[in-house]
C-alpha cells in the first residue's frame, strides 16, 4: 500500500525548522567572534574581559594591534568556511570594524549568502 503524506504539514515542519535556524545564526555568530576574541587577546598578556558586549571597541580590546585583529578575522573566516569569498578590508580595519557588533553583523551577512 502507498503511504499517504501531508504536504501542508511537511511545508509547516520546514518553516518552522527554518525560523529556529534564523534565530539560531546571531547568537552562534556572537559566541564564534568572542570565542576567537578570547583566544587572540590572551597573547596580549591582559586579563581576560569578564563581559564584552556588542557595542565593546575592537580598537580597544586589541590595543590597536592590527595584525592581531587580522588573525582573529581569518580565523572566523576559517571557522564559517568563508575564505572562497572575496574579502576585501581596508588599510585600518579599525576603521571597517569599529565595534564587536560590526564583525557580528559581516561574519553573519557573509554566513547567509551561502
Amino acid at each position: 500500500m502507498a503511504e499517504l503524506y501531508s504536504f501542508h504539514s511537511f511545508k509547516k515542519r520546514k518553516e518552522t525548522t527554518e525560523l529556529i535556524q534564523d534565530k539560531r545564526l546571531p547568537v552562534a555568530v556572537y559566541q564564534s567572534v568572542l570565542y576567537y576574541i578570547h583566544l587572540d587577546v590572551t597573547e596580549l598578556q591582559q586579563p581576560a574581559f569578564e563581559y564584552i558586549s556588542t557595542q565593546g571597541s575592537l580598537q580597544e580590546i586589541y590595543h590597536d594591534n592590527r595584525l592581531l585583529f587580522l588573525h582573529t578575522f581569518q580565523s572566523l573566516l576559517v571557522h564559517w568556511k568563508l575564505l572562497n569569498t572575496p574579502h576585501v578590508l581596508p588599510e585600518n580595519p579599525f576603521a571597517f570594524f569599529g565595534t564587536v557588533g560590526d564583525l557580528c553583523a559581516y561574519i553573519e551577512k557573509r554566513v547567509k549568502a551561502l
